[in-house]
C-alpha cells in the first residue's frame, strides 16, 4: 500500500476548490455522454454501472479513458456482494463443514471482501457520504471581492 496522500483527479480538485486555473478552465468544458458498460460484465454489475456512471460523468468526476478499470472493479464487487447476500438469504447464515460441523457460511467472507472493495474504489469517486461531503464546494458569497471583509463584521 502506498504511503502518503492518495493522488486526486483534476475533477475532484475542482469540486474541492483546490484546482489550478488551467484545471478549473478545463473542468468547465461540456461533458460527453457517459460511456456504456463494458462487455463481459455480469448483469448486476452492468446495472450498477448504468446507475452510477452517468451521475459521476455529469459531475465531472468520471473520466472514461482513465477511470474505466476502477469502475469495473467497483461494479463487479457490487455484483459479487449482491450474489453473496442472496446466497446468505437463500441458504442461511450457517453451513456444514467438511467434517459435518456447523460453521459460518463462506458467503460471509465473500460479502465482506466485496464490501471492502466497494468502499475502497467507491471512495475514489465520492460514492459514500463522507467522501461526498469532502467533495462539496462552498457556495461563493456576494462579498467575494473582499477576502477579509467577513472578519471585521
Amino acid at each position: 500500500m502506498p504511503r502518503g496522500n492518495i493522488p486526486t483527479t483534476p475533477a475532484l480538485r475542482i469540486l474541492r476548490g483546490q484546482a489550478s486555473k488551467r484545471e478549473a478552465e478545463a473542468g468547465t468544458r461540456p461533458r460527453e455522454d457517459a460511456p456504456p458498460p463494458p462487455d463481459g460484465l455480469p448483469a448486476e454489475a452492468r446495472a450498477e454501472w448504468s446507475r452510477v456512471v452517468p451521475e459521476l460523468n455529469a459531475r465531472g468526476v468520471f473520466d472514461p479513458a482513465l477511470d474505466r478499470a476502477f469502475m469495473v472493479v467497483y461494479c463487479t464487487a457490487w455484483a459479487v456482494y449482491t450474489a453473496a447476500v442472496v446466497e446468505l438469504a437463500t441458504n442461511g447464515l450457517m453451513a456444514e463443514g467438511y467434517r459435518g460441523q456447523v460453521k459460518k457460511s463462506p458467503a460471509h467472507q465473500i460479502a465482506r471482501d466485496a464490501a471492502a472493495l466497494m468502499l475502497t474504489f467507491g471512495a475514489r469517486f465520492g460514492l459514500n457520504p463522507l467522501d461526498r461531503q469532502r467533495l462539496s464546494v462552498p457556495r461563493p458569497d456576494s462579498n467575494s471581492d473582499d477576502t477579509f471583509g467577513g472578519l471585521l463584521s
